[in-house]
C-alpha cells in the first residue's frame, strides 16, 4: 500500500495568451489558464483559475526582460474554502549565435498530488544551451531550479517542501527531430524536519523524438 503522501493524481490545463507589440523595444499582453487537478482517492476535485497582464521590453538586441502580474483562485469544494492569493513572475533572456540564457522567479498556485489539496509554488529557474565546437548537432543544456511549496490548508501531514534539481545534458541531433542525450540529474527535497531530507541522483543516455504536424 502506497504511503498518504505517495498517491498520485491526474489534471488537464488549458491555457490562452495575447501579445501585442507596442512599439519595437515594448510588448504587452494577458494571459488566462483554467486548470481541474485531483488526487488519486481524493474526495475532492480542485479548480484552478490563473489570469495575468504581462509586459516585456527588449533592453538591447541580446537581452529582454518580462513581468507579469495577476490573480491566482481556487473556488470553494465540500472540504475547502475558496482560495485567492496575487500571483507575479519576472524573467530575462539572453540569446546570441544560437547560444540561449534565462533566469526567472515565480509565484502561483499549485496541485498536490501527494497529499492532495493545493500548494503555494515560489520557483526560481535558471538554465543555459549553447552548441559545442560551433556545431549545429552537438550541443549542452545546463538548468537548475529551486522551488519551496507550502500548503494552502494547514493539515496533519500536510508539510512545507524545498526542492532543488539540478539537470545537465550533452546531446547530438543528426536530424531535426531526433535527439541523442547523456544526461545527469539531480534532485534534493526537505521537509524542514530532522530526517526530512531526501536526495536522488541519476544518469543514464536517452533517446528524443519529435515531429511537428500542421493542422490547415
Amino acid at each position: 500500500e502506497l504511503l498518504p503522501y505517495l498517491r498520485g493524481g491526474e489534471s488537464w490545463e488549458s491555457y490562452s495568451f495575447y501579445r501585442r507589440r507596442v512599439n519595437p523595444r515594448v510588448g504587452l499582453g494577458g494571459s488566462y489558464s483554467l486548470r481541474r487537478a485531483s488526487a488519486v482517492d481524493a474526495p475532492e476535485r480542485l479548480t484552478f483559475h490563473v489570469s495575468r497582464g504581462a509586459v516585456e521590453y527588449q533592453l538591447s538586441p541580446f537581452w529582454t526582460v518580462n513581468a507579469g502580474f495577476g490573480f491566482d483562485y481556487i473556488p470553494a469544494t465540500i472540504l475547502t474554502p475558496a482560495q485567492s492569493a496575487p500571483g507575479w513572475s519576472v524573467g530575462a533572456d539572453w540569446s546570441a549565435r544560437s547560444q540561449r540564457f534565462h533566469v526567472g522567479y515565480q509565484r502561483m498556485f499549485v496541485p498536490s498530488f501527494g497529499y492532495g489539496g493545493a500548494l503555494q509554488n515560489r520557483e526560481l529557474n535558471v538554465s543555459f544551451y549553447s552548441p559545442l565546437f560551433r556545431s549545429r548537432r552537438l550541443y549542452t543544456e545546463q538548468s537548475f531550479a529551486l522551488r519551496d511549496n507550502d500548503p494552502l490548508i494547514e493539515a496533519p501531514g500536510r508539510l512545507r517542501l524545498r526542492t532543488m534539481r539540478i539537470n545537465s545534458r550533452v546531446g547530438w541531433a543528426p536530424q531535426p527531430w531526433i535527439r541523442l542525450e547523456g544526461f545527469y540529474s539531480r534532485a534534493q527535497q526537505t521537509t524542514f524536519l530532522a530526517a526530512g531530507g531526501i536526495g536522488r541522483n541519476r544518469i543514464g543516455v536517452q533517446i528524443v523524438t519529435s515531429r511537428p504536424v500542421r493542422v490547415q
